[in-house]
């Protein structure tokens, strides 16, 4: 047995450079009665996926603690996961304006989809300002720049008449 070991031994160091020593003598290659006892009263772990987040509840939590930027970011997290239980949770609330950075991302990355005109569904969720404004430019270069509206389309976006020019001439943010 000694010798196999050897054998052995010297033909893995010569192909890895390791050495490999055989368990002692002394060791039984069984389990004694007792630890094979302790075990078998274990109840064996079996690895799953972790559990989805609570979304709901999470998102309820953050909007009465008046957490604005967690808020945005679960909301965010939550249209990710499940887009319609948000968008119906977001209809569900009257006063927008806490929501808006999240509104604006998800519009955001819905005209990255190609789906600019529901990206502008969800534009018109937010108060008129600096945040609908810069929306309203990202989906409309961005759908310009892929073709996905017509000219006409364009000419009949909601912004500054030298942007839809840049809009027409495909060079908005090149």
């Amino acid at each position: 047995m000694k010798t196999a070991w050897c054998i052995a031994g010297i033909a893995i160091f010569a192909a890895t450079g390791f050495v490999v020593y055989p368990k002692p003598e002394t060791s039984s290659p069984e389990k004694s009665p007792a630890r094979s006892r302790e075990h078998a009263k274990r109840k064996p772990v079996i690895p799953t996926a972790r559990a989805a987040p609570d979304h709901l509840r999470n998102a309820n939590r953050l909007f009465a603690g008046k957490e604005w930027k967690l808020l945005n970011d679960a909301v965010e997290a939550w249209f990710e996961a499940d887009p319609a239980a948000a968008r119906e949770w977001i209809a569900s609330i009257e006063n927008l304006e806490p929501l808006e950075p999240a509104i604006a991302r998800i519009s955001a990355a819905i005209g990255r989809t190609g789906e600019a005109a529901l990206a502008l569904q969800w534009v018109e969720l937010l108060q008129p300002g600096p945040e609908k404004d810069r929306s309203l430019h990202d989906i409309y270069a961005l759908a310009a720049r892929n073709r996905q509206l017509t000219d006409e389309q364009l000419r009949a976006a909601p912004l500054p008449p030298e942007e839809i020019e840049r809009l027409l001439s495909r060079t908005a943010d090149d």
